[in-house]
């Protein structure tokens, strides 16, 4: 089917179109934002005040739900890469000092971004990336080298909570403790570890968990026991984990998309929406992120971040000023995808990456001949799975690769006139 190297793009085209859904309705509409520069986070504290932060300095806010979008002045011209508000009065920003990098810079407003004062941070080898505020008081920081900085006066003193076990060096991209009564982080390092980190000491004494291959970067805790985060990383695509027992036990799973997924957000107890950034499309979960499709983000721009105030009213932004707000009018229509198996529907494998052996579960809607072929990075044919008959219903299979290579591979599922195509990855 495919014979040389330059078909890996053939291949690599085949997996994106049987997992991207392309959709004729307007999920987000485009905003205004009068800035080309690149937007990293958002966050609103209601369905009318929220702000943006981005490179060189930039903080936007809007009062009006997002028809119109004002810089406030910073007094930086670097690079802010989080922020937390209360209340649409008081809030936080974390960004580096340009002139004495990574000299990390605290912002703080008290009359919603008006005006901005400046603390600097005292220990100037410090790259700092996540900041959230419980309250007035209370507060995290977190950064490079699994940094943890705790305030309880409102960022005037800063007490060093860093885990100091075996993954606690490694960098925390998110950091907070909404809904519940303790705090929690995600992280790690590229190639190397992901990443969960929880304190049930009101965040002064911390526990830290390597439960993924690739680092995590965003995750919610829904309630004290179901916790979820994003991740991945270039090489791999999109990955997710989850828990159930409040972080006792972590289930991982690649999704295969292309991109890197900086953030997500629940709009509903069930559904999700995840950024998956250069890949510029949204992976989509209608079922508490158990099934994932995909969707292209409008005008095909580059989204770093998403955030929902309620199931109404949601923003992203991304590269280029990019600002979209979610299209309440499509509530109550179905949003399809391959989230039900009641149709022909090839899931990604479990574990991914793996060693020797992995799960492959599909299902089959009507009596067909099935094949299942497994293919190298290159195209190249390397294995018949199988080649059979079948009912319909959902089948599941264990495939043995012990033979193989490490690296990048390819399943399709071929079941009469329909077709579908995964990755999956070797690692011995």
């Amino acid at each position: 089917m495919f014979k040389h190297s330059g078909n890996l793009f053939a291949v690599f085209f085949i997996f994106l179109a049987t997992n991207q859904h392309i959709l004729s309705i307007d999920l987000w509409l485009s905003q205004q934002s009068n800035t080309s520069g690149k937007l990293f986070k958002c966050y609103f504290t209601d369905s009318l005040n929220g702000w943006t932060v981005g490179d060189s300095g930039t903080i936007l806010n809007t009062s009006n739900g997002g028809t119109n979008w004002n810089p406030q002045t910073s007094g930086l011209n670097t690079f802010i890469f989080d922020l937390s508000f209360i209340n649409s009065q008081s809030g936080w920003c974390i960004a580096s000092d340009v002139n004495s990098f990574p000299h990390p810079v605290l912002l703080k407003t008290t009359n919603g971004g008006n005006n901005w004062q400046h603390y600097i941070m005292p220990d100037t080898n410090m790259l700092l990336l996540s900041c959230y505020f419980k309250n007035s008081l209370t507060g995290w920081l977190a950064g490079f080298n699994g940094i943890i900085l705790k305030t309880s006066d409102g960022g005037l003193n800063w007490l060093n909570v860093r885990d100091s076990s075996e993954f606690g060096w490694h960098p925390i991209w998110n950091i907070s403790s909404k809904n519940t009564s303790f705090a929690y982080s995600c992280g790690g390092t590229p190639d190397y570890a992901g990443v969960v980190s929880k304190s049930n000491q009101s965040g002064t004494a911390w526990y830290s968990q390597g439960i993924a291959p690739e680092p995590l970067f965003k995750i919610i805790y829904s309630d004290s026991l179901n916790g979820f985060a994003v991740g991945g990383d270039f090489e791999y695509g999109a990955s997710i984990v989850r828990t159930t027992n409040g972080g006792t036990n972590w289930y991982y799973e690649n999704l295969g998309f292309f991109g890197f997924p900086r953030s997500f957000a629940y709009r509903t107890p069930n559904e999700l929406w995840m950024v998956l950034g250069f890949g510029r499309t949204w992976g989509i979960s209608t079922n508490s992120g158990y099934n994932w499709y995909q969707a292209a983000t409008t005008d095909s721009v580059l989204l770093n971040d998403v955030f929902f105030a309620d199931n109404r009213h949601g923003w992203a932004v991304g590269d280029n000023g990019a600002i979209l707000k979610y299209n309440s009018d499509i509530i109550g229509i179905h949003i399809s995808g391959n989230e039900t198996p009641d149709k022909f529907n090839l899931r990604q494998n479990y574990p991914n990456p793996f060693n020797s052996s992995t799960i492959i579960e599909y299902y089959i809607d009507k009596p067909s001949r099935v094949k299942l072929i497994l293919y190298d990075a290159a195209g190249r044919q390397v294995k018949i799975i199988f080649d059979e008959f079948m009912e319909p219903g959902l089948q599941k299979i264990s495939l043995d690769t012990g033979n193989f290579a490490s690296g990048i591979y390819f399943y399709n599922l071929i079941a009469g006139k329909s077709t579908s195509t995964r990755k999956l990855v070797i690692v011995k």
